[in-house]
């Protein structure tokens, strides 16, 4: 179940990621069924009637699959059902991409962003969604961690949000997640281009270590990985896991 600031963040983040071709953002929370209950840019409210089910529409192939998906013409797309038809049509909806919202490991909701211009949803777009969805997830995973184990922030669960905000690429993210700390964000170490934990990851993966396997060597979720893997390739300009360790490895030679 979500709570009024957990919504309250998914507003503030649909209104930041519309812009440019993104003139639509909406998306909701729900752990099976994903009830619409955010939307900037919207011409009516017809989109917060809808209630996301798995495999049904886009939404619903992102919550059995747990990886975004993108459609950039919808409503010809033959890949998804259209159950939703009325109200994403009824908004003029061209592109469409969706990314899941994390909780840990849980799958917690969706965040959708809509072009209107016929070849508008570019990868860029859809990295740019995923981003902002990869920044929700982490913010929600913190604050579960502080009020589940709220004695354990001073040591493990202090260093866990330090670490997510030192590895996360939006900058709002990392402030928000260090002003739990009580601290700012820190300059990145000269001449070494990944946090000690990217450094970590990076380091099982040239040992041949898949995602789920690094997880469970230093205690994080697979999602979490994954959030490092992005980062510390995207800070390399690597486009693939190998090419990010020999990136590490020529940048660090000397």
């Amino acid at each position: 179940m979500s709570r009024v600031s957990d919504t309250h963040l998914l507003a503030h983040a649909a209104g930041s990621l519309r812009s440019g071709e993104i003139t639509l953002v909406f998306g909701g929370f729900g752990d099976t069924c994903v009830p619409v209950s955010v939307c900037a840019g919207g011409a009516t409210t017809a989109l917060t009637s809808m209630i996301i089910r798995p495999l049904r529409g886009l939404g619903g192939r992102v919550l059995a699959e747990r990886q975004p998906l993108a459609v950039r013409c919808y409503e010809h797309d033959p890949g998804i059902t259209h159950d939703y038809d009325g109200p994403v049509l009824g908004e003029g909806v061209v592109g469409l991409a969706a990314a899941p919202l994390m909780r840990g490991d849980r799958i917690c909701g969706l965040l959708y962003a809509a072009t209107r211009r016929p070849a508008a949803l570019t990868s860029a777009t859809v990295r740019r969604l995923v981003t902002v969805a990869d920044s929700i997830s982490l913010r929600i995973t913190a604050r579960e961690d502080l009020d589940r184990h709220p004695d354990a922030l001073p040591t493990h669960h202090a260093q866990r949000i330090r670490e997510i905000a030192r590895s996360t690429r939006d900058a709002e993210t990392r402030a928000a997640l260090l002003a739990l700390l009580g601290e700012s964000a820190a300059a990145p170490v000269p001449g070494e281009p990944l946090t000690p934990r990217q450094r970590q990851v990076l380091l099982l993966v040239e040992r041949g270590l898949r995602n789920a396997e690094i997880a469970a060597h230093l205690g994080l979720t697979e999602q979490t990985v994954k959030t490092y893997m992005r980062a510390l390739m995207a800070r390399l300009g690597a486009r693939t896991r190998q090419e990010a360790v020999h990136a590490y490895r020529h940048r660090t030679a000397d």
